[in-house]
């Protein structure tokens, strides 16, 4: 990088201030090719709710949002009136046009230190909702799991030494591991517009299931089922809606 252009970095750095302005004065990029879904939205509502508004939202000099559409859709959710912005008065057309993309993909280029990752999140307080990291508690205990399997075991490992000119053996993946149990009774995933649940043939279970997946999809729910103690817990749950003049 030559000194002028550090220069002009640098000058535009301390130009920056960031600033509060009313949502409804900013416009969102029409062509903001970055989608967010309803939960990721919910999602950030929860962190902004936990941790503030850490993240300034990046504008033009119009108020056309060039960074920011998914933290402007969480503050409405939470009954927002301002945000914090930055407006990047220093970019010209082009440039912001192309930092729309760049500010999305850039982040998705980085990776994950798993085994730090796994230490970090049993690290946080018990009390702690995990899930406001942006993780779900099966991803976690994915990691955690996966990380204590990996571990190596120094008495394993001294009977596993090769002889002397021979490679060692293959270490197995801890996903290899049919044994490994990811998801336990209760465990609700979300899968699009699809719930997957991990739990016993309960008609309680059952309707708070369906009720809490219409309630997050805005969406009508329809029970598929597994096995014959689900199918005849779905039927006894049809028959009492039926009674009730409703239709799932």
């Amino acid at each position: 990088m030559s000194a002028r252009d550090l220069q002009r970095i640098e000058a535009a750095a301390q130009r920056t201030i960031v600033e509060p302005r009313p949502i409804d004065q900013l416009r969102s990029y029409r062509r903001n090719t970055r989608k967010h879904s309803k939960k990721q939205i919910r999602q950030i509502a929860d962190s902004i709710r936990e941790f503030g508004f850490t993240n300034p939202v990046l504008i033009s000099d119009d108020n056309e949002v060039i960074a920011g559409h998914a933290r402007v859709a969480a503050a409405k959710l939470l009954g927002m009136d301002h945000v914090p912005t930055l407006c990047l008065s220093h970019l010209d057309a082009t440039q912001r046009r192309a930092y729309v993309i760049a500010d999305n993909k850039l982040a998705l280029n980085a990776g994950w230190d798993h085994e730090l990752l796994a230490v970090e999140l049993q690290a946080l307080d018990l009390e702690f909702d995990v899930t406001l990291t942006g993780f779900s508690l099966a991803e976690v205990s994915l990691l955690v799991e996966e990380m204590q399997t990996s571990a190596p075991d120094p008495v394993a490992a001294a009977g596993d030494e090769a002889p002397p000119g021979q490679a060692p053996p293959p270490q197995a993946s801890p996903l290899a591991d049919r044994t490994l149990s990811v998801s336990r009774c209760g465990d609700e995933w979300l899968l699009d517009y699809h719930v997957l649940v991990c739990g016993e043939a309960d008609l309680v279970l059952c309707d708070q299931v369906l009720r809490h997946f219409e309630q997050i999809t805005g969406r009508q729910a329809v029970l598929a089922v597994s096995e014959e103690s689900f199918a005849a817990v779905a039927a006894k749950r049809a028959l009492t809606l039926a009674g009730q003049g409703s239709r799932r």
